[in-house]
């Protein structure tokens, strides 16, 4: 039972990265958003492609508030380095989606733009909306008070850093290493 609630739990940040049932908007009579999810999760060009980018803005275009569509026009830019245009359109994303945007966002910040103080107020940001584990990378290596920890190392703050490391590493069933039972 318990190990069932942390693989729930531990799956509760991953929902940003699957794609969206687009039949959802279909059932609300959304014909636009249905439209655009179904261009936005289909199609065969490869990630960054001017394909797929148009595909994404003609998505964006017939539905604002498409959440995937927007994180996956961001990632292109963030992958290349073009930081300002990934955080216009990620900013957009975390404002729809908070819960389930600010950690990637933060973990992103902390990864790629060494943006310490940016990446923590992400993170406590999702601490303070949610009352469950915040969750791990995307990329599943560390937990994000974990990586709230690093970012406080970098910016010479160490007692803090052992300090949220070390409340991360007595919470109950917590596992440094996420791959393990």
């Amino acid at each position: 039972m318990i190990k069932h609630f942390t693989i729930f739990l531990l799956a509760i940040p991953l929902v940003g990265l699957s794609k969206p049932n687009c039949n959802i908007y279909k059932m609300e009579g959304n014909q636009k958003c249905y439209e655009a999810c179904l261009l936005a999760t289909t199609g065969s060009s490869k990630q960054g492609t001017r394909e797929s980018q148009i595909r994404f803005d003609n998505a964006i275009t017939l539905c604002p508030n498409l959440e995937y569509a927007l994180v996956e026009k961001s990632v292109p830019y963030l992958k290349r380095g073009y930081y300002i245009e990934w955080k216009k359109i990620i900013d957009k994303a975390v404002k729809l989606n908070p819960i389930g945007q600010l950690g990637y966002r933060g973990w992103c910040r902390y990864q790629f733009l060494r943006d310490y103080l940016g990446a923590i107020d992400d993170f406590e940001k999702l601490d303070s909306m949610t009352q469950f584990d915040i969750g791990y990378s995307r990329n599943g290596d560390y937990h994000l008070n974990v990586v709230k920890a690093l970012c406080y190392k970098a910016l010479g703050e160490n007692k803090r850093s052992i300090e949220i490391i070390e409340k991360q590493l007595s919470e109950n069933g917590y596992s440094p290493m996420p791959y393990e039972e």
